[in-house]
């Protein structure tokens, strides 16, 4: 198993990689939860452009994340947005890498760079009608705290939030 964790900046030029591997794995993970209208929108192109703007000027860190050689997977990481902790803002896997160990050692990842980042518990936020991701998260002693809030992504979904202590 190879797997390889590359930090995304301005001057590493991976938003193409992480825009294809961001709007494939959320049209393809999104599916039936995320009105169709929505996800179609979603393409590499845009994340791409979305990308190149935002490495330069975003505090949080973006990582792609290599198996086998090939694109994979990918990462936001950072300060918890209300404060106190860290949060992993987004973590995506095209759908033949789920389920698969190098999924396990992105998280592994995740949650190791937080904590060298000095960070004494991890956050996320996560769709509460998405119980495969929910499930894999637990798994990663994940456990939900309780909060809730609705966003929009085409239509009002309600998020969850889940939390862990990286000691």
């Amino acid at each position: 198993m190879t797997f390889e964790a590359v930090r995304a900046t301005a001057a590493a030029d991976l938003a193409e990689e992480l825009g294809a591997v961001h709007a494939a794995s959320w049209r393809a993970a999104y599916r039936g939860l995320v009105p169709d209208a929505f996800l179609d929108t979603l393409t590499a192109e845009r994340r791409t452009v979305a990308l190149r703007a935002a490495l330069p000027l975003s505090r949080d860190e973006f990582y792609l994340f290599r198996a086998e050689g090939a694109a994979a997977g990918a990462a936001i990481l950072g300060a918890c947005r209300s404060g106190g902790g860290g949060e992993l803002h987004a973590l995506y896997f095209l759908p033949v890498w789920w389920g698969t160990p190098h999924t396990g050692a992105a998280m592994a990842f995740c949650l190791a760079r937080l904590a060298a980042l000095g960070h004494g518990a991890a956050i996320l936020w996560t769709l509460e009608d998405n119980p495969r991701a929910r499930r894999f998260y637990e798994k990663h002693g994940f456990a939900l705290t309780g909060e809730r809030e609705i966003i929009q992504l085409g239509a009002p979904l309600w998020m969850v939030k889940m939390a862990r202590s990286l000691a």
